[in-house]
């Protein structure tokens, strides 16, 4: 008699473990997908932090702003950002933004480290001055619990203010989608 398995065995061990692996993928996929949203989440609260703590040194935020600034956005790893690099002199008049010598000389950064203005889904992280709630999702709907409705809802509760923010793309990679995380900055 010969020990070893029998091809119908071994056939139904292979298909015994692709049916537990096509139920465990999916769930372990979403997990990893909700640990980034988590760790987006506390990367745009950090975030939010270091801005105001530039904001507390210099009088300005990130990209020498002043505060509610409109202006339309400034990547937070950006030399002129401020947060990971002293930032140069200069004024743009077209945005009233811009960093004094006086203001150079009040930073006391690095306020991140470059790495931490790069998301879980590898974009930028951008402190936008004039998020459109309104524009956020088509009919304004996101789901209950997303972070554009936490922070849209919370501060303009019909959509319809532009808010500063802090913000992913989320895993989509697209603006304006209630995938996006978001942190208000200041009190809009």
């Amino acid at each position: 008699m010969c020990k070893g398995f029998t091809l119908i065995e071994l056939i139904v061990v292979i298909a015994i473990i692709a049916i537990l692996a096509a139920i465990i993928a999916p769930n372990a996929f979403k997990a990893i997908e909700k640990a980034k949203v988590a760790a987006a989440k506390s990367d745009v609260a950090t975030l939010k932090k270091a801005a105001l703590l530039l904001y507390t040194d210099t009088g300005k935020f990130p990209k020498g702003c002043p505060p509610y600034a409109i202006t339309t956005s400034v990547a937070l790893q950006a030399i002129r950002g401020g947060l990971v690099v002293r930032p140069e002199v200069y004024f743009d008049a077209g945005t009233g933004c811009g960093w004094t010598q006086n203001e150079v000389d009040s930073w006391d950064g690095p306020y991140i480290d470059a790495g931490q203005a790069v998301d879980p889904w590898k974009g930028i992280y951008w402190l936008r001055y004039d998020y459109n709630c309104n524009n956020a999702t088509i009919n304004n709907a996101c789901p209950e619990g997303s972070s554009v409705s936490q922070v849209c809802e919370s501060i303009c509760p019909d959509y319809s203010c532009q808010i500063a923010v802090i913000r992913s793309k989320g895993p989509d990679q697209t603006i304006h989608t209630c995938d996006d995380v978001l942190a208000a900055v200041g009190d809009n």
